[in-house]
């Protein structure tokens, strides 16, 4: 670990209207919009004095900036001094101190970091660093840990007791675990010397647990390996954990919030047998269930919290475009509705409050903005901008998105995203069909979107698709996904194609499929089964043999893993086979791109391998690109230049924008 105090790329603060962005250049370069944001995460403190971020330092890593908001030069940098290592997570414990954990690049400086499972903390002026929880025993501060409690074991911060200034609550986890995963142990941890007391055992593997306003962990949730939701309450800490919600007697899949305000019930965002996610609350007395908020086409993908923890007061949806929707007359409510009409045309989050609840950071975003953060000031009701994350850039030229929306073949509507190049018109377009990856329970979203805006900035537009699998819209449109990869689920991609030429939106003669991981199998399907209908195809780490999945990669690794793989895919080998591209290389006529990493554990490189072997078994040779030291999905920024350039270099000679 090292201390630097330097200067930082922000602006200088200074209060504003509500609205008002600062003037920045307008982007010119494909390098300008693949950098990395110069703010990641930004948190404020407590009395709302200090801002503390995340944001990338030198060789790549992250490092962690605090700064008092009036006098942001005066800016301490946390910096780790093992190589790869960076600063992955943190939060404010109290105004003078911050937690943080660790993540390391592990296998290659170019692979994305993965958390350590390590806590540590520091002051905000940089002083009393204190490793709190490591696997690795004694550190090289002289920082001596109780190998017993610390050594073979993962942590997670779980609470950090706003009414407590030394404590935390943490979780550990045992770093070898097996198959099934393994049960947590709940501790309070003093961040000052790095004691701790333990407030018992989770009741189930891979749990998760909910803290009341007492600062006891006493509702734990999960899902058992045959991925059915589980929530067990206790009435205090050591106490006995009981069974209140399960998805294997109820049929319905439920996730707890957080506590209500009088701690003997519990928010859960709960599933329905058909339309998105509904917020009730639940009694852990009686069990009695209250509705509390729902939408008609989207889940709650966001829920708000009052200051005092007591009650939820808002939940983001996204039926098209990202809105805030807030409800009950907390003085929370009010204030987030009238920042959503002030910062008209985006979306306005309150990321948090200062401990007194007069300072609040926001933070502002758009399809054609990633973020703005600004500290609004309750009593003078007025904003001031502090940071950007991508500074460089002139929103007013990027591209926007808009909402579509559309029926299946079958009937089932269906929800997406397209997106214009500036200053052009929907009509008669080279089209980009992305496909987002996951694919189940992920989904796109009308915010801002990296791979959109490069694609548009080439000059094409983009044609996003919430197609059935999708999260975001209920479990039963979810669901539906199972075992139709490269059935259902591509018929849903092909209707949205033609769907998009029926609109006059695309050019029927220029038309390309793509995207990464399922993306990039949807899009060798798609070449597959509509050989007329797409021009090219790119699959970037995509899976190309589905019986892959079952053999190799980190999915098999936990008995999790092997159910989802049983329900989503099934286990027929020669289903499979036949709904996999590399078995059907010969109906392929578009040209294809493929780009993998050599250490993908999620999508093994021998996918890419196996595709581009078929292909030239049949004279068709498609462009090839595999990074050694890149994962699933290419982290290093060289790379990811090298990669998109030639994505543009590919479309441009195959549909061609001009």
């Amino acid at each position: 670990m090292r201390l630097v105090t330097a200067g930082l790329l922000l602006a200088a603060v200074a209060t504003t209207a509500f609205a008002e962005a600062p003037a920045t250049p307008k982007p010119h370069t494909l390098d300008e919009l693949l950098r990395k944001w110069e703010i990641i995460d930004a948190k404020l403190s407590p009395n709302g004095d200090y801002l503390a971020v995340t944001l990338p330092g030198k060789d790549e890593k992250v490092v962690l900036g605090i700064f008092p908001i009036a006098s942001p030069k005066d800016i301490h940098v946390i910096g780790m001094r093992e190589r790869g290592e960076m600063v992955d997570e943190f939060e404010w414990v109290s105004s003078e101190r911050v937690v943080l954990s660790l993540a390391k690049q592990v296998g290659g400086s170019q692979l994305e970091p993965l958390s350590t499972g390590e806590l540590w903390a520091v002051n905000a002026d940089g002083s009393h660093f204190k490793v709190l929880h490591s696997w690795r025993g004694e550190q090289q501060t002289g920082t001596r840990l109780n190998k017993t409690q610390s050594q073979s074991t993962f942590a997670m911060l779980l609470d950090t007791l706003p009414n407590d200034d030394d404590n935390i609550l943490i979780y550990t986890t045992p770093i070898e675990s097996g198959k099934d995963g393994a049960y947590s142990t709940v501790f309070r941890l003093n961040v000052n010397n790095g004691s701790r007391s333990s407030l018992g055992r989770a009741p189930m593997r891979n749990a998760d647990f909910l803290v009341d306003s007492k600062g006891q962990a006493r509702v734990a949730y999960g899902q058992d390996n045959e991925l059915r939701s589980k929530i067990y309450a206790r009435t205090g800490n050591g106490e006995e954990w009981k069974l209140v919600v399960d998805q294997a007697t109820d049929g319905q899949h439920s996730r707890p919030i957080s506590f209500v305000g009088d701690s003997e019930s519990i928010y859960v965002q709960r599933t329905e047998k058909t339309g998105p996610d509904v917020v009730y609350s639940l009694s852990l007395t009686n069990g009695k269930w209250t509705e509390v908020i729902r939408d008609a086409v989207s889940d709650p993908l966001e829920t708000y919290v009052t200051i005092d923890g007591g009650n939820l007061y808002g939940a983001l949806f996204d039926a098209g475009t990202p809105g805030v929707r807030t409800f009950g007359d907390s003085a929370e409510a009010t204030l987030l509705a009238s920042l959503q009409i002030a910062f008209k045309g985006s979306l306005v989050e309150i990321v948090n409050f200062s401990r007194d609840g007069n300072y609040a950071l926001l933070r502002v975003t758009s399809s054609s903005n990633p973020g703005d953060f600004y500290r609004f000031d309750r009593r003078k009701k007025k904003a001031a901008y502090l940071a950007s994350r991508g500074q460089w850039l002139d929103i007013d030229q990027l591209a926007s998105k808009r909402e579509v929306t559309l029926k299946a073949r079958d009937g089932t509507p269906l929800h997406g995203y397209l997106t214009v190049p500036q200053g052009k018109d929907a009509k008669n377009l080279p089209l980009v069909v992305w496909v987002h990856g996951g694919p189940h329970g992920v989904r796109d979203t009308g915010d801002y979107d990296p791979d959109a805006q490069v694609l548009a900035f080439g000059g094409y537009a983009v044609l996003q698709l919430n197609y059935r699998g999708s999260g975001g819209y209920g479990r039963a449109l979810l669901t539906a996904g199972y075992r139709q990869w490269g059935a259902q689920m591509q018929d849903d991609l092909t209707d949205a194609t033609r769907w998009a030429i029926e609109q006059g939106i695309a050019d029927p003669t220029r038309i390309c499929i793509g995207g990464a991981s399922y993306g990039g199998y949807a899009a060798m399907m798609g070449v597959v089964r509509e050989p007329k209908l797409y021009q090219c195809a790119i699959s970037y780490v995509g899976v190309h043999d589905l019986r892959m999945m079952h053999t190799r990669g980190d999915i098999n690794d936990s008995s999790y893993g092997e159910s989802y793989l049983k329900e989503a895919l099934g286990e027929d080998m020669d289903a499979l086979l036949q709904r996999s591209p590399v078995a059907h290389a010969e109906k392929i006529e578009a040209a294809v791109f493929i780009a993998a990493g050599a250490m993908d554990e999620r999508v093994p490189l021998a996918h890419a391998k196996a595709m581009s072997s078929a292909l030239e078994k049949v004279g068709k040779k498609p462009v090839y690109m595999v990074k050694l030291r890149e994962g699933h999905g290419y982290y290093d920024p060289e790379n990811r230049l090298e990669l998109y350039s030639g994505m543009l270099k590919f479309l441009d000679q195959h549909i061609g924008a001009q």
